[in-house]
Formats: C-alpha cells, sequence, structure tokens
C-alpha cells in the first residue's frame, strides 16, 4: 500500500526566490566601469596585459547583454508556473472531492 505525502504550494516561497535570482542576475548584467586595469606608457607587460582585458571586456560585455533579458523571464517563467500549479492543485481537489462523494452516496449500509 502506497503512502500518502501532502505536497504543498508555497507561492510566496516561490515568488520571492524568482525575485532574488532575478535581482543577482541584473546585478550580474549591470556594467562595471573602471574595472580594466591601466597600462603604463611603454611597459611592454602592461600593454600584452592591456590587449587581454580588453578582449575580456568584449567578453564580458557580450555575456552582461546575454544575461540582462533574463530576469524578467525569470519572474515571468515563475508566475506562470505557480499559476498552473495553483489551477492543477484546485484541479485537483474537486476531482478528489467529487470521487468522495461518488464513494459515499454508492455506499451500502447493511
Amino acid at each position: 500500500m502506497m503512502t500518502q505525502t501532502t505536497k504543498k504550494i508555497a507561492p510566496p516561497s516561490l515568488t520571492a526566490s524568482a525575485a532574488a535570482v532575478a535581482t543577482q542576475l541584473a546585478k550580474a548584467s549591470a556594467p562595471h566601469p573602471g574595472l580594466m586595469p591601466h597600462a603604463a606608457p611603454g611597459s611592454a607587460p602592461d600593454g600584452a596585459a592591456m590587449t587581454i582585458a580588453l578582449g575580456m571586456g568584449t567578453s564580458v560585455t557580450r555575456m552582461s547583454a546575454e544575461l540582462s533579458n533574463k530576469a524578467p523571464r525569470v519572474q515571468s517563467t515563475t508566475a506562470t508556473g505557480v499559476a498552473q500549479l495553483e489551477t492543477q492543485d484546485a484541479d485537483n481537489a474537486t476531482q478528489l472531492q467529487a470521487v468522495g462523494d461518488a464513494a459515499q452516496s454508492a455506499a451500502v449500509y447493511t
């Protein structure tokens, strides 16, 4: 015999988690000006480091652009998922009640 366990949907917890993720995504995608190193004039190692830093800056800009649209998507997807879970939960409760009602009306008392 299977043991029944009750699963509770906690929309505030889900939406709060989505908001926290969205906030972190927004922070990660925000530009951080002034973080590039400055090369000393005539320094070959500094010039090489600056070349690497410029390449990394280009990559960071591209990745920031990719992240920037994810924060709203995380929140909207979570909101949609919560709504679907709540709807399904209500449907399940209605169906379970119908089964109980049918069983009760079909019961034979002797």
